[in-house]
């Protein structure tokens, strides 16, 4: 006995060092590091650690898209996103934005201004990424946004298993050499090797806002003081989710922000060196030797559960407390080798041979059997020629067969399969109709099996049927506008390279048509954005009924395109063009409201306009906004259109320099009292002399003001320098009106009453002698808004002036609920004063009215004084206009009253 148990004790020793050698060996290669992957896993699900709070995650969300109505997302959303964040000092913003999408260039213009005038550093995205052809490509920012920001690798690379767990802080494609975007976001700590990430950080600790309320405001003011801040998808829709460990998928903005959490909290888990883990692993095999001498198996067991329940704590505790990862699992695979060298030493021979036995007796065929009839997927096992062998019920209930397949019957019955004798690479995907006459998709692979030294074919058999119709769905919710169910931007994408190599071949043109619905947005306003949708879908429904079209597609918000087929005679459009005004002739009905509403058409030919598709697309785009201007169904696009545009840009770009480096003068056109004769006020009117292009018309640089978001700061330096002009007069002893124009926009600026209330704050015998004039055309169009805000400026002591009386079609009726003070009767009014009765009577009427409602009228364009003569006799107050004299710059305009005043005293 002695002899004996020295030989097993022996024995064991060689096939300890043999086994130790070989997990050593493995382990040295990286051969169980996924499965040391999953075991670092679980330890980060073990505790869950607090975000810092030093970042916050601006999300783009299904809120913002829905609340937006548009993707992908204007440049300008963006541009205000920075505005904001600058507003609310952040310390550095992260814009995870891909600039392979299409833009205009004013919005381009919009996000580089901001991005030039940051004063929070921003970084900006570069990555690498594969289409379809497999072909690598780099997307980056624009030169315009680069110069002034920082670029920073993007890419997030998964684990052979496919999930993201480490993070390398230098991009090691050739392609793109740069920092990663974590780094370039942290101040003054690095990190030079690839570290993991840290999971036991919470993701829902991490403070977070949806882009829409960023930009609406909705929000506190200290949630972004000095944090970082990352702007980057989280809606599903979007496509940016990785997988991750533990919460199965994360968006790319948030693992980012996991990544910078964990150098925050110094969390960077690394893997222990191979010699420290080579050394453990003798340390455990000496140990569980000296144990195997311990007489009592059982323990012998429990040594060797007590090493595998202490080595798995170590790793824990240096994991979450130390972020050290010690891979454990070759340990574990020591320690299971010496449990089985446990219960085995100590089974009799004959027991080890009678088991053996048992297992050689083992029926193949019945084994085959009861794995067969037991799989949860469908299998079909045949002889080479195709004749079934067995199924089991799985596959029976998937193909829905009324009678068990028997010997006599092939493959072919029931799967209508080639029953090749072969091993198929991957698995192969076929649709069936079953005898039930239902129509399934099955995903199948076969193999050759030997049983009984026999080969035989299995056929495994898997109902692939909702994941292929939810693949369906997903394909055409990504190319289809979910709100119309017809083509969206990816679909076009897709389709209009089709057309231009179509009629490349045809050597023929095509249309492209871009559909804009006028005044869309007051449907929203009046009735709801929900009637504005079902309006929207009975458009597209009408399109898809004009014939000749090759594609039908929604851009987004109340834009259409459409493709027309190609062909050799232009004049064919003129007909489909004619069908569309048709739509837009009748009524469309929603809830029971009868709705008219018209639509505006730009059009661009293949080729003459362009000879790729964006291009077409753009100059569709400016003859759309040319229909508009002219107030026309339908406009072709013409060269001098994107002149105009080019002109529009340039003086986006030099009016915001003028507004800045104060360009824009001030002059003013005096108002005299009509029974004294005397100055008793003056209009303020903007002029801007253009270094190269001379000078601008005060419609044409307010348009562009309006058009590009410039409108609020031109019309905040013009009422700044028109309240200083007006402090200093006073205090030179000329008490006199001042009056300043406001666009459209400014009434609906929420910031414009709490500016006047600052101004006036810091100039208060200003407010005495100050005005507002605004457009008839302008209070009737927005009369909610305008009203309250007109209200609001009343309150705090200005006069308000109706401008342009007479030319708004309003009604008269409506002047009483009005907060104004003062009508402007329109210049037009007084052209043919002396010649026309009815004029006479129509000025006359007015006056009378505005004086029943405690208004003074003002009458522009007073060029005689036969006409001042008349507008005197008629009862009205003031005259305005070049019988008096032209606008002046401030220095004349003050001489030529101290003038008017000598003549009076």
């Amino acid at each position: 006995m002695i002899k004996t148990n020295r030989i097993r004790t022996i024995d064991f020793w060689i096939a300890l060092v043999l086994i130790t050698i070989a997990i050593g060996t493995l382990n040295f290669y990286a051969q169980f590091r996924s499965i040391d992957f999953r075991m670092m896993d679980w330890r980060s699900t073990q505790i869950e650690r607090q975000a810092s709070g030093d970042l916050v995650l601006v999300e783009m969300d299904s809120q913002s898209i829905k609340e937006f109505g548009v993707w992908p997302w204007p440049r300008s959303y963006f541009a205000l996103a920075i505005d904001q964040l600058n507003q609310y000092q952040a310390k550095r913003i992260f814009i995870d934005i891909d600039f392979s999408s299409s833009s205009s260039d004013l919005q381009d213009q919009s996000l580089a201004w901001s991005i030039e005038q940051s004063k929070v550093p921003i970084i900006l995205p570069a990555f690498t990424q594969e289409d379809a052809s497999g072909n690598w490509s780099l997307t980056q920012a624009l030169p315009m946004f680069a110069e002034n920001s920082s670029l920073g690798s993007a890419n997030i690379s998964p684990e052979p298993d496919g999930l993201v767990r480490q993070l390398n802080p230098f991009s090691q494609d050739p392609m793109l050499i740069a920092p990663n975007v974590v780094m370039l976001m942290l101040d003054g700590m690095t990190s030079s090797d690839p570290f993991f990430i840290d999971f036991s950080i919470s993701p829902s600790t991490i403070p977070r806002i949806s882009m829409a309320d960023l930009i609406a405001g909705r929000f506190n003011p200290n949630l972004f003081a000095d944090k970082v801040v990352i702007i980057g998808a989280s809606a599903i829709e979007l496509g940016d989710i990785k997988a991750v460990p533990n919460y199965f998928v994360l968006p790319g903005a948030t693992i980012l922000a996991l990544a910078y959490e964990t150098i925050v909290q110094e969390r960077q888990l690394y893997f222990v060196e191979m010699h420290y883990q080579l050394i453990a692993i003798l340390l455990l095999a000496f140990t569980l030797g000296i144990g195997f001498k311990i007489k009592s198996w059982r323990l012998g067991i429990f040594l060797v559960l007590g090493c595998v329940l202490s080595i798995e704590t170590i790793a824990l505790v240096l994991q979450t407390q130390r972020s050290i990862v010690f891979p454990t699992f070759a340990l574990h695979l020591l320690c299971l080798f010496a449990l089985i060298q446990q219960v085995i030493s100590r089974l009799k021979i004959e027991q080890i041979l009678s088991f053996r036995h048992l297992i050689a007796q083992r029926n193949a065929e019945a084994w085959s059997h009861t794995i067969v009839m037991n799989s949860s997927e469908g299998i079909v096992r045949t002889e080479l020629d195709g004749s079934i062998i067995e199924c089991n019920a799985r596959i029976m209930d998937m193909l829905q067969l009324e009678h068990e397949p028997n010997s006599s019957d092939k493959i072919d019955d029931i799967l209508e399969l080639e029953h090749l004798a072969e091993n198929t690479i991957r698995p192969q995907k076929i649709t069936l109709n079953t005898q039930a006459g239902m129509s399934f998709t099955f995903e199948y692979s076969r193999q050759l099996v030997k049983l009984d030294n026999k080969t035989q074919v299995a056929y495994l058999v898997r109902d692939i049927t909702q994941q292929t119709k939810y693949e369906q769905q997903l394909h055409h919710q990504v190319n289809h506008d979910h709100l119309t169910g017809i083509a969206n931007r990816g679909q076009i994408e897709l389709q209009s390279p089709l057309v231009i190599q179509s009629a490349k071949l045809q050597s023929a043109n095509f249309a492209v048509v871009m559909l804009d619905l006028d005044n869309f947005k007051d449907v929203n306003d009046a009735l709801g954005h929900n009637h504005g949708d079902l309006l929207l879908q009975q458009v597209a429904q009408k399109l898809q009924t004009v014939p000749g079209t090759e594609l039908i597609a929604r851009l987004g918000g109340d834009e259409f395109v459409l493709i027309f087929s190609p062909s050799h005679d232009l004049s064919l459009y003129a007909e489909q063009f004619k069908k569309l005004q048709k739509i837009f002739a009748q009524r469309f009905k929603i809830h029971d409201i009868d709705l008219s509403i018209s639509a505006s058409l730009g059009i661009a030919y293949y080729p003459q306009h362009g000879e790729d598709f964006e291009t077409l697309l753009k100059h569709a785009d400016l003859a759309m906004y040319q229909a508009k201007k002219n107030m026309q169904f339908s406009c072709v696009f013409d060269q001098q259109y994107q002149q105009a545009t080019l002109r529009r840009l340039m003086l986006f770009g030099d009016l915001r320099d003028a507004v800045n480096g104060h360009q824009i003068q001030l002059n003013y056109q005096p108002k005299i009292d009509i029974a004294s004769r005397k100055v008793i006020g003056a209009e303020v009117l903007a002029r801007w002399h253009h270094p190269q292009l001379g000078p601008i018309s005060p419609d044409e640089f307010v348009g562009v003001a309006e058009h590009t978001g410039l409108i609020q700061g031109l019309s905040f330096y013009i009422i700044e320098q028109a309240i200083a002009q007006a402090q200093l007069w006073q205090s030179q002893g000329i008490n006199i009106n001042i009056a300043v124009n406001l666009s459209p926009q400014n009434l609906l600026d929420v910031k414009l009453v709490d500016y006047f209330r600052q101004q006036f704050a810091a100039a208060p015998l200003a407010l005495q002698n100050f005005s507002v004039e605004v457009t008839e055309t302008v209070v009737m169009t927005n009369s909610a808004k305008c009203i309250e805000t007109l209200g609001e400026l009343r309150k705090l002591g200005l006069k308000v002036s109706i401008d342009d009386f007479g030319t708004g079609h309003s009604s008269l009726q409506y002047l009483d609920k009005l907060p104004v003070d003062e009508l402007k009767i329109d210049r037009s009014f007084l052209l043919n004063l002396l010649e026309s009765p009815s004029q006479q009577t129509i000025v006359k009427t007015v006056i009378d009215l505005a004086h029943s409602l405690n208004m003074q009228v003002v009458c522009e364009g007073v060029e005689d004084e036969v006409t001042l003569a008349s507008l005197e006799t008629f009862g009205a107050d003031i005259a305005q206009g070049y019988l008096f004299s032209p606008p002046q710059a401030s220095e004349a305009f003050l001489s030529w009253v101290i003038n008017q005043q000598r003549k009076f005293d």
